[in-house]
């Protein structure tokens, strides 16, 4: 069994933002390889609820040129902050703000790396408030005379912008967003999942060696060590874990949390597409959503990104593949209404690469 994306480059990124009436979707995808050849390759379309997909010409390129696929993070609907690698593997930020919907590339910034440590994930952004951002990633010093150090670090925005001189960067590299917590675990074989269940929770969740799904969080005033998934039927899990959260505002501690990742493979492509859930008091199976060939004979052909406005609404985004010669790549779209039924009938065709 191999990982599928060490650095997650076929993943698309989305989105939820918006009240009832007015839920809006914005995804993104990019191809790595096009960085190398000098070619923007960063995408955007987005749904608006009563009027679907937007352009009606199909995407929008949004400048840059990208080595591992993006996360994307807001906390209004007026504001999309991407995060993701350049060609030298530094962490660039893309910033979409007003009208998200008007023509033009987005501006970026260069946050570089944290010391002398290189980036080898994609990273897994969240927005956990006006003024608070966090983006995590996996690292390595390469040591001369020994072993290299693996390791997870932090970029972290905690305060408006306005609070600060001009001349004075508000972003700030750190080993833990909070001290002593999580324990660096450099046995992880793909990029961070990371969500908020409320005030002052943050969850991350990692795969193991084993290909089984690790999770550590804060929350209530107290850390937790990582714990792995490893019961019967548990793992065999090959990309990135993405993370949607259904808010419990009234207890926090309550709110749902599920969790989606490529299964398998068992070939050169990974088999189906899994979740597992914190359904507020307990963790639920993992269990898979999708299985190759389950609609119109297309296969899981990458990692999925999992996004959600709010209970019960469930949206997943894959790369997929037809089995039938000729077919092509799309975006498989599956919703779900109620968290346990779900309609795959939807596949975006790619941006035009010409």
């Amino acid at each position: 069994m191999r990982l599928l994306d060490p650095l997650t480059s076929l993943a698309p990124a989305a989105v939820a933002t918006g009240g009832p009436g007015a839920h809006r979707i914005d995804l993104f995808f990019t191809i790595p390889e096009f960085a190398q050849l000098g070619r923007p390759n960063l995408w955007h379309r987005w749904w608006i609820e009563g009027s679907g997909w937007h352009p009606s010409g199909g995407w929008r390129q949004r400048g840059g040129l990208w080595a591992s696929a993006v996360s994307a993070t807001a906390y209004t609907g007026g504001r999309i902050d991407l995060f993701g690698l350049g060609r030298s593997h530094r962490l660039y930020q893309a910033v979409g703000s007003g009208d998200l919907d008007a023509r033009g590339e987005w501006p970026r910034t260069n946050h570089g790396r944290p010391g002398d440590r290189d980036i080898i994930s994609a990273p897994a952004a969240l927005a956990l408030g006006p003024g608070s951002t966090i983006v995590g990633m996996r690292t390595v010093r390469v040591v001369e005379d020994g072993p290299d150090v693996r390791g997870v670090w932090f970029r972290v925005f905690d305060a408006p912008v306005e609070a600060f001189p001009t001349d004075v960067d508000p972003w700030r590299w750190r080993r833990q967003p909070v001290a002593g917590w999580p324990a660096s675990r450099a046995s992880l074989r793909a990029a961070l999942g990371m969500a908020s269940r409320g005030p002052g929770s943050l969850d991350l969740f990692g795969l193991s060696r084993g290909y089984q799904l690790q999770h550590t969080w804060i929350g209530q005033g107290r850390t937790h060590p990582w714990e792995t998934f490893d019961e019967i039927g548990e793992g065999f899990l090959t990309s990135t874990p993405s993370v949607a959260v259904w808010q419990n505002h009234q207890q926090p501690d309550q709110s749902a949390m599920h969790v989606a990742c490529c299964y398998g493979p068992l070939g050169p492509l990974p088999g189906a597409v899994s979740i597992k859930s914190w359904l507020g008091r307990h963790w639920n199976k993992q269990h898979l959503i999708y299985i190759d060939g389950s609609t119109d004979g297309r296969g899981v052909a990458g990692p999925p990104v999992l996004v959600s406005w709010g209970k019960p609404r469930l949206d997943v985004f894959f790369l997929s593949q037809a089995n039938l010669a000729g077919a092509g790549l799309g975006i498989t779209h599956g919703v779900s209404e109620d968290g346990r039924s779900w309609d795959f009938s939807e596949i975006l065709p790619l941006p035009d690469l010409g």
